[in-house]
């Protein structure tokens, strides 16, 4: 998957995928109406959030971001 992928190739940054069938009060603590959803977090506040189908875009976006680094595809 592009998820774990881009998870390895940036060990600098922490990537969780959290399966909402075995954590099923998740969505309603963290606020989360669609899935996928992608939230990043500085410092343990959440600072930017993104869902749906385009959210690999913005997966990359976060993490070039947190890394000052240009990922492609």
């Amino acid at each position: 998957r592009q998820f774990r992928k881009l998870a390895k190739t940036l060990p600098e940054l922490r990537f969780l995928e959290i399966d909402l069938e075995e954590h099923p009060t998740l969505p309603s603590t963290l606020s989360i109406e669609q899935v996928p959803t992608v939230m990043l977090y500085v410092g343990g506040v959440e600072v930017a959030r993104e869902n749906g189908p385009k959210v690999m875009d913005q997966v990359r976006l976060f993490a070039s971001i947190a890394t000052g680094r240009e990922l492609l595809e």
